[in-house]
């Protein structure tokens, strides 16, 4: 009767085991769905934080090379502002992939934007500095031109204020030298000429009376008599004769005590030495004057040139003979 009993149980245990199976995996399937919708809920979320830092890095690039120019030093910082948000949008792919930390990653890519906006204004402000460092550069360039021009065009007027200043030196050289001739003629044509000269020998007395003689060992004093000519270009005056006696061996004959000296020939700039001199009252008519000489020594016999200079220049010359 029990073993009757327990048998008539079986199917109804295995129908209670059958119902809590189904409802064990019904509960099993329904944690699942959940657990499924859950994953794609978040997978969504995530592609949306993707999508938002893909979009924003994309912008920020588009940006950034708008912003490229000519400009060599903001192109380079142009490359490493790109460089550092290629370096920011990899760590916030790691935030949202790798750590699901979409709040961080969020957080990431707000400050990746912010940073954006201060390369930019950086950029901005680097490239309005410049803009005003090229217009001050074309300034100074246009400035530095027309310095540049002006030194040249004055360059210029140097050269010819020199050429003309070497032409003025030439004419005034010239004019000098001209100056210097007209000078040398009217001082020669004011050189009073020599008619006639002549040289006569004395010998003193015991009385002091001077004594005419020929010869040459008696002879104390000569003295030279020189008879000008009318020159009318010399103004009156006192005029100075210089006269000048070669012995017979050739020598001047010359006392510094006794009046001589030396004169430059302005004819042949050669110095002169010259035996005496002696000044007359000149009157623009003829005129004689006479020179003494004495030497303090004996005279040799033979012939004797005598020279006559004025104003520096010969201006008559003869030959005496002493016995």
């Amino acid at each position: 009767m029990t073993s009757k009993s327990n048998r008539s149980l079986i199917p109804w245990l295995f129908a209670i085991a059958l119902l809590a199976l189904n409802i064990f995996q019904w509960y099993s399937n329904n944690q699942l769905s959940t657990t499924n919708a859950k994953q794609a809920s978040d997978l969504t979320e995530l592609e949306k934080v993707q999508t938002a830092l893909n979009n924003d890095y994309e912008e920020a690039m588009a940006n950034l090379e708008d912003m490229r120019g000519d400009n060599e030093e903001l192109n380079a910082l142009i490359e490493t502002q790109k460089t550092e948000l290629g370096k920011q949008k990899e760590k916030i792919n790691g935030l949202i992939w790798t750590q699901r930390e979409l709040k961080k990653a969020k957080e990431e890519i707000d400050l990746m934007n912010s940073s954006v906006a201060g390369y930019l204004a950086e950029i901005r402000s680097l490239k309005e500095a410049n803009a005003g460092l090229t217009e001050n550069n074309k300034k100074l360039i246009n400035d530095n031109d027309l310095l540049t021009n002006n030194l040249n065009q004055s360059m210029k007027d140097i050269e010819r204020l020199d050429s003309t200043q070497t032409v003025l030196v030439t004419m005034k050289e010239e004019l000098s030298e001209e100056n210097n001739v007209l000078a040398d003629k009217v001082d020669m044509a004011e050189a009073i000429k020599i008619n006639a000269m002549n040289v006569e020998g004395f010998k003193k007395k015991d009385s002091g009376e001077l004594k005419s003689t020929r010869r040459a060992k008696n002879i104390q004093v000569l003295r030279s008599c020189l008879v000008t000519e009318t020159n009318m270009v010399t103004a009156a005056g006192d005029e100075t004769f210089y006269v000048r006696i070669i012995n017979p061996q050739g020598e001047t004959m010359a006392i510094e005590n006794a009046g001589s000296g030396v004169l430059t020939n302005k004819l042949t700039n050669e110095d002169v030495r010259y035996t005496t001199s002696g000044t007359v009252e000149y009157t623009q008519k003829d005129t004689q004057i006479c020179i003494d000489f004495s030497p303090n020594y004996a005279l040799s016999s033979g012939l004797y040139q005598i020279e006559a200079y004025n104003k520096e220049y010969m201006v008559g010359k003869g030959s005496f003979i002493l016995k």
